[in-house]
C-alpha cells in the first residue's frame, strides 16, 4: 500500500498512518525519517522510517490515541485549497461542498467559517503571485504561464507607436512595471486586440485615425497607384518620404 500525504498550513508534507500524522525529520539516499507531529505538544516519541514509498520500520509508541477526525479535517482543508486554486467558485460554495461529505466528528473540529474563507482568499492570492522581478537577464526565466495568451496560444507583441505606449501604460497602470506585470498586461492587450479584430471581421468600423495619419495614407496610396509610371528608385524614395523612423541612441 502506497503512502498517503497531506500538507500543513506552511505547505510541508505530512505522512498519514493509522490516524496519526508524521512530519519529516531527516533523510538519506536510502531512507526518510519521520516523527509524530505531536512531538512538541505531547512529547510523543513515535517515529517511522520509509523507503521507496513504503514504511520499513516503526520506532517507539505513540503516547496518545490516533485521531481519524483530525486527519479528515486536514484532508478536507487541503482539498479546499486545491479547489480555491483550480476553480472560480466563491468561498462559501467551496466551504459548503466540503462540509457535505464531512463526518460528524470532523465537522466539530473544522476551523471557523470566517477562518476558512480567509484561507481560501490567501490561497488564491498566493497562487496569483508573480515570480520575483529578475535582477538581470541571466536571472530572467519566463514561466510557461507568461509565454501564452489567455487562449493558450504563443504570443508576440509588436511595439508600434507612441499612442500604443500611452494606451498600454494605462492598461498596466504604471509607467515602469515589473517584468511579470508587463508580460501579464501584454497577454491582456493581446486578448483585447483579438476582440477588436473579431469586431472588424463582423463589420464594425475601426476608430478614426488622426488627420496626419489619414493624409499620409492618402499620399502612400497615390504613390502605389502610380507604380507603373515611376522608376523603382523614385517609387521607393516617394514612399520613404512618408515614413519617420526614430533613432534611439544609447
Amino acid at each position: 500500500m502506497s503512502l498517503e500525504f497531506v500538507y500543513s498550513e506552511k505547505g510541508k508534507r505530512k505522512l498519514i498512518d493509522s490516524g496519526h500524522l508524521f512530519v519529516k525529520d531527516a533523510a538519506t539516499e536510502e531512507k526518510t525519517f519521520w516523527k509524530c507531529d505531536q512531538y512538541q505538544n505531547l512529547v510523543c516519541r513515535a517515529r517511522l522510517h520509509t523507503r521507496h514509498d513504503k514504511i520499513v520500520k516503526r520506532v517507539g509508541e505513540h503516547n496518545h490515541a490516533g485521531n481519524a477526525a483530525r486527519v479528515e479535517v486536514v484532508k478536507v482543508v487541503n482539498q479546499m485549497k486545491n479547489d480555491a486554486r483550480e476553480t472560480q467558485d466563491v468561498p462559501q460554495r467551496i466551504i459548503t461542498n466540503s462540509f457535505i461529505s464531512l463526518s460528524q466528528a470532523a465537522s466539530g473540529l473544522m476551523p471557523n467559517i470566517s477562518i476558512l474563507k480567509k484561507t481560501i482568499r490567501n490561497t488564491r492570492r498566493l497562487a496569483d503571485r508573480a515570480p520575483p522581478n529578475p535582477n538581470s537577464l541571466v536571472d530572467l526565466v519566463i514561466p510557461n504561464d507568461y509565454q501564452i495568451t489567455h487562449h493558450d496560444d504563443q504570443f508576440l507583441m509588436f511595439d508600434s507607436n507612441d499612442g500604443w505606449h500611452r494606451a498600454f501604460s494605462e492598461l498596466i497602470g504604471a509607467s515602469h512595471p515589473t517584468v511579470w506585470k508587463f508580460i501579464s498586461s501584454l497577454k491582456d492587450e493581446q486578448a483585447l486586440n483579438e476582440g477588436k479584430i473579431e469586431q472588424y471581421v463582423a463589420g464594425a468600423n475601426p476608430p478614426p485615425s488622426k488627420k496626419v495619419y489619414r493624409d499620409t495614407a492618402v499620399r502612400i496610396k497615390r504613390i502605389v497607384q502610380d507604380y507603373d509610371n515611376r522608376d523603382r528608385m523614385d517609387y521607393l524614395r516617394g514612399l520613404a518620404h512618408n515614413f519617420n523612423f526614430k533613432a534611439h541612441l544609447s
